[in-house]
């Protein structure tokens, strides 16, 4: 009527406007009344069951009879069933710590059930009991501590696959129910919880698996934690989160009144004083633990009572085949589990669980930053209180420092009163899983103010609150090998730490406290953990052993690193074929020309970079003696040649055109360079640079002058007679050997006569130095720099580097380099540092020194010089090396210290213009001792006695590589032959573990 009258006064097109708005608030009015009559889990459809076609639903309802249908509404723990044979519920929780049980009991229920049930699980690990068996799960605390949320979601994709296989369908997580038991609602705390829980969700409803949460009372004195909340379920319910668990009946009425929940309500058993209530309620499952029969029983009895709790059945049933029909049409629904099904991937396991207990170890506390420890050279004593002793701690402790240890027994409190404790040592003390007192406590304390002292926490955490005023502490969960290895790492650097207290214990040591320190030096772990297959590894083993028993060499040393981890560290063979000693890690090798780069180009780079090396300034100004003779040197030319072959090479005419050539049948010998040379004023070995010598263009001819004081026998006299020139005249060619040697050599060291060690009982007479000093300065120095490596270029380098240093090579480098990177196994003059059975001899030398070169450079441009020269002379195990090149590829930086600036670095290690060299090091190419598959960037080098080391600044890879493949013979070159240095290179490249 009114529509009626307001037409009367409109025109048509007003008319038809107003019909609009009339009907829309009609339609308004006819929604809001359809909201308020229909339930809101009935509009939901966020849930995703709800939107499965509901007929297969109502067949099943037609066909099913009461009792069916009210077995569909329990939720039941199987091991409390009183009459297993007849179990046909909705759900089973299946507590088993056998996958044989657990398989019999699935195969059984499955079997049996005409609607496939749900297999729960109802526990904060979110797995199987029988997962242990496999897997040994961290606890909750355990993934609290970890910060590092992709680590979780990590985890939980390995559940849920787990999960999958075992059959599990849904999951009730009690996480949330820890909330309620925080101390004064700690706002951080709550946040941790609740984020963790919505990345749990969210990964397990992303797969297609059902999860429920519990629904909490709202605090309501804290507005923070109640908005956390709100937020939390709110949009966790509209995302669709499928099932929730009520314990408290009034909590529906909060529940209703602040959300829209569309999924399956869970309630406990003991909610309900009757069950006509249950019926009633919004409430659709009920999980029982006991007097499950009777339960059911009253259940049927209400349902067949009347006829409106027959529909409320209906209506709850049929939300819970919805939901298995979904589940069915999105799951591959099992049939039966046994060992063959189950595949639990170890590999995959084992490094998950080795990262929960890497990033779940807490540095607790850690005054003036001493964690992680930067001076790696002072003492450290360690001891061990608790169930046994901590052997894996103390041996990686042994990998950055010498320290001692010592097991402990007895009584804690006993044991602390009798320690006694090395002057300026730092003290570590190791609690293995045991109770300390406030006696202990106070010991500590007492210790703690006048040592550095670094306690080690495993397991017990009741610890922690008595150990709350220690400057340094470090909690580990577990205790087993492989964690007090990380715990070890921790303080050495190893590793880094970033992980937080799960809970609040004090004031000062509340939920979220943590100190976070960095990895500084390398690391120790399964190669998985960077990406590498042990499996395939294991063919270096193969290499070795086979190149061992072919006379290869005697024995070998194989380390790598691969993201700052060491993945190989094994020695093969012995010291010698006699096989009387077999090689350790802590052996000593001759580096021969590793030293190139391991000293001359590592003290190099730091002078360069201090300005006290300039890289294009003559060298003259680094020598008091500069003095040549030229009136005594005759010029000469070196005619550098080349050969083609005209059936290989079809340009070969253009290569030859304006080149002189003569032809022998097909090759054709090509004169492409000819270099004059002159020792002038102008062009002498003082006359080039540091740059050209580094790569090895500076001109200089490339061996020292030396042959005259090695080749003592009258054979080799004979041969090179014409070598014997002036200086040498005294020395007859009429002499013996010995009369020869004597003339130039002592058995013994003369102060101020004979004092240059050549070898054992072999001593270079102060004369004939000198004269190889002079026959030095006068070599020749070619006019056009061309390529050619020479040991000369530097020997020559590191007179003028120890000229400005006022010291030698050896000093410099362990003052600025080994002794502040924690090396103990690299040197100089070994003999002097080490007794002979930690150093791997080289070869028989028959024709000089007339010995088993053993603790001496073999090297006889170093051995004249010394021991100790830019060449060759550096002696050490892989391990050393390897710390070297590892703080190389850290970009100058290692254990906390700087020992070189990155730029510096990149321009040493750079491809120099028109070389294929960097600047000291050597660079990959097809034709080096190098793996195929290393990058172009790669840089190393190599060594005469069959050594070699790379560096892959791509890959992230470190490679060294030592033998002594000339004992006893330097004509030995089956390394070369067989390319075994390449082969096991090559193997670390094919163990890389392809991202997918």
């Amino acid at each position: 009527m009114i529509n009626i009258l307001i037409m009367k006064h409109l025109s048509k097109t007003k008319q038809f406007f107003v019909h609009l708005i009339v009907y829309a608030i009609t339609l308004g009015i006819l929604a809001g009344a359809l909201f308020l009559f229909v339930p809101k889990s009935d509009i939901d459809t966020n849930v995703s069951f709800l939107n499965v076609d509901p007929a297969e639903a109502d067949s099943l309802l037609e066909i099913m009879t009461i009792e069916q249908k009210v077995a569909q509404l329990l939720f039941v723990d199987y091991n409390q069933l009183e009459q297993t044979k007849d179990s046909l519920f909705g759900a089973y929780f299946l507590s088993t710590d056998s996958l044989d049980d657990f398989a019999e009991t699935y195969k059984k229920i499955s079997g049996n059930a005409n609607v496939f049930p749900f297999f729960c699980l109802n526990n904060n690990i979110n797995a199987p009991n029988f997962f242990s068996n496999y897997f040994d799960l961290p606890n909750a605390y355990i993934m609290m501590s970890i910060r590092d949320t992709s680590l979780l979601s990590e985890y939980f994709d390995f559940l849920i696959k787990q999960n999958t296989i075992s059959g599990t369908s849904l999951v009730f997580s009690n996480l949330l129910n820890n909330i309620a038991d925080t101390i004064e609602y700690d706002t951080v705390q709550i946040r941790y919880y609740l984020n963790y829980s919505e990345i749990l969700i969210e990964r397990f409803i992303s797969h297609n698996l059902f999860f429920s949460v519990p629904f909490l009372k709202l605090p309501k004195k804290d507005s923070v934690f109640s908005g956390m909340l709100n937020k939390f379920y709110d949009k966790q319910f509209k995302n669709g989160l499928p099932f929730l668990y009520v314990d408290d009946y009034e909590l529906i009425s909060s529940l209703k009144q602040n959300y829209v929940f569309g999924g399956i309500i869970v309630g406990n058993q003991d909610i309900f004083e009757n069950y006509e209530t249950f019926f009633e309620s919004d409430f659709d499952v009920l999980i029982t633990s006991e007097k499950t029969e009777l339960i059911y029983n009253e259940l049927i009895k209400v349902a067949k009572s009347k006829k409106k709790f027959r529909k409320l059945l209906d209506k709850k049933v049929k939300k819970i085949l919805l939901a298995k029909i979904w589940f069915k049409q999105n799951n591959k629904i099992l049939n039966d589990i046994d060992e063959d099904s189950f595949k639990f991937d170890n590999i995959s396991s084992d490094i998950l669980l080795r990262k929960f207990k890497k990033y779940s170890s807490i540095v607790i506390k850690n005054e003036d930053n001493l964690i992680p420890v930067i001076d790696i050279n002072s003492k450290y004593q360690c001891f061990v209180f608790g169930e046994a002793e901590t052997k894996e701690f103390c041996n990686i402790i042994k990998n950055y420092n010498y320290s001692a240890d010592k097991y402990l027994a007895g009584n804690p409190a006993d044991e602390i009163k009798k320690l006694q404790f090395q002057p300026k040592s730092n003290i570590i003390f190791v609690l293995n899983n045991i109770a300390i007192d406030n006696s202990f406590a106070s010991e500590i304390e007492k210790i703690d103010t006048s040592n550095n002292l670094i306690i080690v926490n495993f397991s017990n955490t009741e610890n922690i609150k008595l150990l709350e005023n220690v400057k340094h502490l470090i909690h580990i969960w577990y205790n087993d090998e492989v964690s007090q290895s990380y715990a070890a790492q921790i303080i050495f650097g190893g590793i880094e730490s970033n992980a937080q207290l799960p809970v609040t214990i004090s004031d000062s040591l509340y939920f979220g406290y943590g100190n976070v320190t960095n990895k500084t030096r390398i690391g120790y772990d399964i190669p998985e953990m960077v990406g590498v297959s042990s499996e395939k590894l294991l063919i270096i083993d193969s290499i070795a052993n086979d190149a061992v028993s072919r006379y290869i060499f005697p024995g070998c040393q194989v380390f790598a690193i691969k993201d700052g981890v060491v993945i190989v560290d094994k020695c093969y063979g012995f010291h010698t074929y006699d096989k009387s000693t077999s090689v350790k890690k802590t052996d000593l090798y001759d580096i021969a020309s590793v030293t190139k780069v391991i000293a001359t180009t590592l003290s190099a780079m730091k002078m360069y970079e201090q300005g006290k090396l300039p890289l294009d300034v003559n060298i003259e100004r680094y020598f008091k003696d500069t003095k040549i003779d030229y009136d005594r040197i005759k010029p000469d030319t070196l005619i550098k040649i080349d050969t083609i072959n005209k059936n290989d090479d079809k340009n070969w005419e253009k290569k030859i055109k304006g080149l002189d050539t003569v032809q022998i049948g097909d090759s054709i010998v090509i004169s492409f360079d000819t270099i004059i040379y002159k020792l002038t004023p102008k062009n002498n070995i003082f006359k080039v640079t540091p740059r050209l010598m580094l790569t090895h263009a500076s001109g200089i001819q490339p061996a020292l002058p030396i042959l005259k004081l090695m080749l003592l026998d009258n054979d080799y006299f004979r041969k090179i007679e014409d070598l014997y020139n002036e200086g040498f005249d005294s020395v007859s060619n009429e002499l013996s050997y010995q009369e020869k040697r004597d003339k130039i050599f002592t058995n013994r060291y003369i102060k101020d006569s004979s004092t240059v060690q050549v070898a054992e009982g072999m001593y270079l007479k102060k004369a004939y130095f000198d004269t190889l000093w002079r026959d030095t300065k006068e070599l020749p120095v070619w006019s056009k720099k061309v390529y050619i490596y020479s040991d000369v270029n530097m020997i020559i380098l590191q007179m003028a580097m120890d000229s400005i240093n006022r010291q030698g090579i050896n000093i410099y480098t362990w003052r600025n380099f080994y002794r502040p990177l924690g090396l103990n196994y690299i040197t100089f003059l070994p003999r002097k540092n080490f007794n002979r059975a930690y150093i791997v001899p080289t070869e028989r030398d028959n024709y000089w020194r007339n010995q088993l070169i053993w603790g001496y450079v073999h090297d006889p441009s170093a051995a004249l010089l010394g021991g100790v020269a830019g060449n060759a002379g550096l002696f050490s195990n892989a391990h050393n090396l390897g710390v070297v090149l590892q703080m190389l590829l850290n970009g100058g930086t290692y254990g906390g210290i700087r020992f070189l600036s990155n730029s510096t670095i990149a321009k040493f290690t750079a491809t120099q213009p028109d070389s294929h060299r960097g600047l000291g090091f050597d660079k990959w190419s097809k034709k080096q001792i190098c793996a195929k598959d290393a990058s172009p960037n790669t840089y190393g080098h190599t060594g005469f006695t069959g050594c070699c080391v790379w560096v892959d600044p791509d890959t992230k890879i470190v490679f060294v590589f030592l033998s002594n493949r000339i004992h006893p013979s330097a004509n030995n070159w089956k390394i070369n032959k067989y390319q075994i240095r390449q082969k096991i290179h090559q193997a670390i490249y094919d163990a890389l573990i392809l991202a997918e």
